[in-house]
């Protein structure tokens, strides 16, 4: 009982999260004028790259899996990414997302250290690819970029350096397997002084899954098949994820019919790069999906290529499709989900209070 109150409490509180994202950033007024003078045509081409987003979100962990000789099906990886890409969205600086999904594949009696491995090297080429799309941007686009504003090159040099620190972090655990040893001991001394010597188990648990991962790491390091397969997924998630933007523009019935100084004039080209600059400069913000900080960046990198009538709009639009619709469907999974288990272990208790009944 006190497990399906909890499960339930967690559903409540799912949705809860995704009203007040979605509510306070969002004017549906200006929303339902946007949607209603696009043209949805084009509108289904940024659905589709989102889509896209989605299933490469989940693709890697099915190919790596199947690599190393495991059993998970297409629709459940998928399913494992879509709800990791929800976390990323409702949790300061896109932190929930990896532990979520090693949760998830656990579940799935997956390995634990197998799926640390696969969230690691899922960052580490999504966060590379992006980083480099963004650094080519700035070169392509530079005159463009300093003329928006003056303090973009800041922003821009403090999303490169946090993404940078964060890979030579990630590099560092990769190399040096003592670190992450010790940084289990010290969480476990403080575990410790909660939960007594049920610690002891679970340190026991953590050892087996460092273990598993630096495991996985080797086979990978002498087999590259993992690591190609994550790089040739993050560079699709990449430009499907930076493309949504020119559908949008094209939705909203403009074209490159004269020149922007610092732009090349070919519009696919220059909106993939500039948006590529805007996910740069505000990655950065421990903010939930960098809420506020995204509005803003759209806002102030687009508006000479949307018009001051647009700009609003389009970003309402392009907010809908790479973040809300996002923790939309995380949400309805993991509802859909946590339902799910509720049901299975009632079942469950009934099939055994059934066969007690039978035994007396």
């Amino acid at each position: 009982m006190k497990k399906k109150l909890w499960g339930l409490l967690y559903i409540a509180i799912t949705l809860g999260i995704v009203m007040v994202v979605v509510v306070k950033n969002t004017d549906f007024n200006e929303l339902a004028n946007a949607l209603k003078q696009a043209n949805w045509w084009w509108l289904l081409g940024g659905l589709a790259c989102m889509l896209v987003y989605f299933a490469f979100e989940g693709i890697p962990v099915y190919l790596v899996y199947k690599n190393h000789g495991y059993k998970i099906s297409l629709v459940q990886a998928i399913k494992v990414g879509v709800i990791g890409l929800y976390y990323s969205g409702i949790t300061p600086s896109s932190t929930g997302g990896q532990p979520m999904q090693v949760i998830y594949l656990t579940k799935l009696n997956l390995p634990l250290g197998l799926s640390s491995f696969v969230s690691v090297l899922k960052l580490i080429f999504f966060q590379s690819t992006m980083t480099g799309t963004c650094i080519l941007g700035y070169i392509i686009v530079m005159q463009y970029a300093n003329s928006v504003s003056t303090y973009v090159i800041v922003f821009l040099l403090i999303g490169v350096v946090i993404n940078a620190l964060l890979l030579i972090g990630v590099g560092l655990l990769l190399k040096k397997p003592i670190i992450l040893s010790k940084i289990l001991r010290f969480v476990m001394k403080i575990v410790a002084k909660f939960i007594g010597k049920k610690a002891v188990a679970l340190r026991q648990k953590g050892r087996e899954a460092i273990d598993n991962f630096y495991e996985s790491y080797n086979m990978s390091r002498k087999n590259s098949k993992d690591k190609l397969a994550v790089f040739v997924c993050s560079l699709i998630q990449t430009i499907a994820y930076l493309s949504v933007t020119f559908f949008v523009f094209k939705a909203s019935g403009l074209s490159f019919t004269k020149g922007i100084p610092g732009l090349t004039g070919a519009a696919f080209i220059d909106i993939f790069f500039v948006q590529a600059l805007v996910f740069c400069a505000v990655s950065f913000f421990p903010l939930p999906g960098a809420a506020g900080a995204q509005e803003l960046g759209f806002a102030g990198f687009f508006s000479p290529i949307f018009g001051d009538t647009l700009t609003l709009p389009a970003m309402l639009v392009w907010r809908t499709l790479t973040s809300y619709l996002v923790i939309l469907t995380g949400a309805g999974i993991v509802t859909a989900d946590t339902v799910k288990d509720i049901a299975h272990k009632k079942r469950q208790t009934v099939k055994i209070s059934d066969n007690y009944s039978e035994e007396n």
